[in-house]
């Protein structure tokens, strides 16, 4: 064998392998491809995750500054928008809420009251920032059949309280 058939000999084998190492890639790439996918697919879950982590604990702090941490009685609210006017507040449930606060909803009814005051108890319900504000969670309201601009409203709200 002489020295150019030996060169022949090693590229053909060179060549070869290249094929081989060429398929088993091909063979190989889609089930990496796939766990890589997964992988970001985890870590854009994560990222997300975090974020709503550093949320919530930008929440809890922002309650956690306020001097007083007990909401403003439904009651007394109430009874500054809307002098004289009877009410029924009925508390709901109470759920645990982050760092020992307690998410407390209540429901109350005002009838019969001008729907066009009730803007003025929904920016009462947000308070002065030195407490928790009520948050609105549902509202109904019946328009009175006798006088106009009138009627029966149920609101249901919650508020955090330590």
């Amino acid at each position: 064998m002489n020295r150019d058939q030996g060169f022949r000999v090693v590229a053909i084998a060179l060549l070869l392998l290249g094929i081989i190492l060429a398929a088993r890639a091909m063979w190989r790439t889609p089930p990496v491809a796939e766990q890589i996918r997964a992988k970001l697919e985890d870590l854009a879950q994560m990222t997300q995750l975090q974020a709503g982590k550093r949320h919530e604990e930008g929440a809890v702090a922002f309650f956690e500054r306020m001097p007083n941490h007990s909401p403003v009685p439904l009651r007394e609210i109430v009874g500054r928008v809307f002098p004289g006017l009877p009410s029924a507040v009925h508390s709901r449930e109470e759920k645990e809420a982050a760092s020992g606060w307690v998410a407390r909803r209540a429901e109350f009814s005002l009838d019969p009251v001008a729907l066009a005051d009730i803007s003025r108890l929904l920016a009462e319900l947000q308070g002065d920032g030195t407490r928790p504000p009520w948050q609105l969670m549902d509202c109904q309201i019946k328009v009175s059949g006798q006088t106009p601009g009138y009627g029966c409203v149920t609101l249901g709200v919650q508020a955090l309280e330590k």
